[in-house]
């Protein structure tokens, strides 16, 4: 992979700036797909590490998946246009008002991480199978 840094063009503008070089997230994103693509695996974005537009329009073209945990990173993950059923929602202190924009997202895929969350949903509830004895699936 390679790095281009105009650092000329940074000299005159002014700061803070944030620069992205596309070329080289393209270039790491095909390198994690074709790296993934033999197991079958899923690979989410997380949101929180970088919400700008561009960015993740460019994920999301490149067919990955966006891991949220609120309800203002669904809005964007599916502003970006990632699909519903790519998003993964989880993380502790939802309210019902994210839990309900999850369920109006159609296939928005929630991760059950407090048992009072469950309680407060209508729809299929993803559950992970793991030593804390959580069923794999609850509807």
């Amino acid at each position: 992979m390679s790095m281009k840094f105009p650092i000329e063009r940074f000299r005159k503008a002014a700061t803070p700036l944030y620069y992205y070089d596309m070329e080289l997230l393209q270039q790491t994103l095909d390198k994690i797909k074709g790296s993934v693509s033999r197991y079958g695996f899923n690979v989410h974005y997380a949101m929180k590490a970088n919400a700008n537009p561009a960015i993740l329009r460019r994920i999301s073209e490149a067919g990955f998946g966006a891991d949220t945990v609120s309800g203002g990173e669904i809005a964007a993950a599916i502003n970006a246009g990632f699909k519903a059923e790519d998003i993964v929602f989880a993380g502790v202190g939802k309210t019902d008002g994210e839990i309900l924009q999850c369920g109006a997202a159609d296939d928005t895929k929630v991760h059950a991480v407090e048992g009072a969350v469950i309680c407060r949903t209508a729809f299929p509830y993803w559950i992970p199978d793991n030593d804390s004895g959580a069923l794999p699936y609850a509807l």
